[in-house]
């Protein structure tokens, strides 16, 4: 179990990090992210605020809590947060650790996660649509 530590915000908060395994259980919101893996065991970073003390998980399944971790945590690299969830190993192995971004992986998630959507919660599937076409013809001006 390797304690290390790192900063958040941007590096403004002081954090300690381990990489972890764990267990996804019942997300607080049914449509988000982490609701199709109810079950399933995926490699997570627990954070905790030396300030603070606040401890967190996000997920590192696609190495993308390690690219968020490695920038200081700043607001720059995205993550995805975990808000229910069971550790289930304190102790993972160096060659096991998500470290490559699969950005691919991350594409095929969020396409995944966008269809189980539409199918089982279309209402919740066209305002998210709606949200991001919004934000797209927004980001559009800027290019």
């Amino acid at each position: 179990m390797e304690i290390k530590k790192g900063f958040w915000n941007g590096g403004v908060d002081v954090i300690t990090y381990q990489i972890v395994e764990y267990k996804v259980l019942e997300p607080a919101v049914k449509t988000w992210w982490m609701a199709r893996f109810v079950g399933t065991t995926r490699q997570g970073i627990l954070i905790k605020s030396v300030e603070s003390g606040h401890e967190f998980l996000i997920d590192n399944e696609h190495a993308d809590g390690y690219c968020k971790i490695a920038g200081g945590g700043s607001p720059n690299h995205s993550h995805k947060s975990v808000d229910n969830y069971e550790i289930v190993n304190l102790d993972v192995p160096i060659e096991k650790i998500n470290y490559r971004l699969n950005v691919d992986a991350l594409k095929n998630d969020d396409e995944n996660h966008m269809e189980w959507m539409r199918v089982n919660y279309p209402e919740s599937y066209e305002k998210s649509m709606s949200l991001r076409q919004g934000l797209k013809a927004h980001l559009e001006k800027y290019k």
